[in-house]
This record gives structure tokens, sequence and C-alpha cells, in this order.
């Protein structure tokens, strides 16, 4: 005679991460070229819980009674700048300027008077 089969049911509750968004956003306090993290990401958590059904030991249907995020994700914040950096003009100037001189008589006896 064949027995009939073991089934038994079990609940099962497990947790997946759920990922963070990026979120990129100008600042126009910072310069062209810099990027600043103003808010670090985190994962959240999403948690699942099943019935299982095994049958003689082996899984024979899995239902999923629940799937709830039970901490939210925080999404990270990276600001870029868009200030332009002021434009720097050089230019080279140049001026005459009289320069004061004393005049130094001494004698020589090689040259004619006068």
């Amino acid at each position: 005679t064949k027995q009939a089969p073991v089934v038994e049911t079990r609940e099962e509750s497990r947790t997946e991460p759920v990922a963070y968004k990026t979120v990129r956003r100008p600042n126009a306090t910072l310069a062209v070229g810099f990027e600043q993290v103003v808010q670090q990401g985190q994962n959240g958590v999403r948690t699942i819980v099943g019935t299982i059904t095994l049958t003689d030991g082996r899984e024979t249907s899995r239902v999923e009674k629940s799937n709830t995020i039970t901490t939210e994700a925080v999404d990270e914040i990276i600001e870029y700048g868009t200030k332009q950096a002021p434009v720097v003009e050089t230019r080279e100037e140049s001026r005459t300027e009289p320069v004061a001189y004393k005049t130094v008589r001494r004698p020589n006896a090689t040259l004619a008077v006068g």
C-alpha cells in the first residue's frame, strides 16, 4: 500500500536591499568642474514574507504573502558647480619717466680750458 504524502507548510521571511538613487543638481555657488556630495546614499530594506509548501520534504509551491519596503532608501545627492570663474586679463604697460641726475664737475688737465 502506498502511504499518503507528507505535506507541510512553513512561513519564510527574507530581506533584500533596495538600491538608493543618485540625484545630481546644480549649485551656483560652486565653481564649474567641482562637485560635492551633500548627502550620502543609503540602501533601504525590503522584507518579503511567503509560505512554502513541502511534499515529502520537497518544495512544491511558494506563495508570496507580502512584499514591503521596511526601510526607505536614502538618495545620494551630488551638487555640481555652475559658477563661472572670473576672467582675469593681463596686459603690459610701459611708460617713460624722467630720472633726476646730479652734475659732478671735476678738473681734467688734459682738456682745454672752457
